[in-house]
């Protein structure tokens, strides 16, 4: 099932014909998976030293803006998308939210954590324990190979040569 036909992705970035496609493909798949169906927009940025590699804007969740921003290299990126669009489904089954005041994130209704608490996390060990985390780490080395064994990654296979070559080659990571 795609719903490229009603909802239209924007990917923001300097981005190669054959990214476009993947990453296109990709955002279908992970609609499809988790059943829903809403408009993305992905933002892809320079790897830089910031100790985070993906994140969304939560607070945009709230008024229906959908928006992941991943910092780019074609290895890896996948598992980022990934582990962010849970974030976005954590948020569209009402797992994950900020309070009214915007100064607790709330788990499965219940206030979790302070937002200064969470910001003052500085160890990958305890980041990755909260347990919105800890579910879309699990999923951000799930989704892609799920995804190399899908239908959306199988019919880009003859729409751009660089691509067919990435994928031939098991360059796509």
């Amino acid at each position: 099932m795609t719903f490229r036909a009603l909802y239209e992705n924007k990917l923001l970035g300097k981005l190669k014909p054959y990214e476009k496609l993947l990453f296109n493909a990709y955002i279908d798949f992970l609609q499809d998976y988790y059943k829903t169906n809403i408009n993305v927009e992905i933002s892809f940025r320079k790897p830089n030293t910031k100790k985070f590699f993906g994140w969304i804007d939560l607070i945009g969740l709230q008024n229906k803006k959908y928006k992941i921003i991943v910092e780019h290299t074609l290895t890896g990126v996948l598992g980022k998308i990934g582990h962010e669009f849970t974030h976005i489904n954590q948020f569209l089954k009402g797992d994950l939210n900020y309070s009214e005041d915007e100064k607790f994130i709330i788990w499965k209704k219940k206030e979790f954590m302070t937002v200064k608490e969470y910001a003052k996390i500085n160890d990958f060990n305890t980041y990755s324990k909260i347990p919105w985390e800890k579910e879309a780490y699990k999923m951000q080395d799930k989704l892609p190979p799920l995804f190399f064994k899908s239908k959306y990654y199988k019919d880009l296979k003859g729409k751009d040569t660089t691509l067919d070559y990435l994928m031939d080659n098991d360059s796509i990571l």
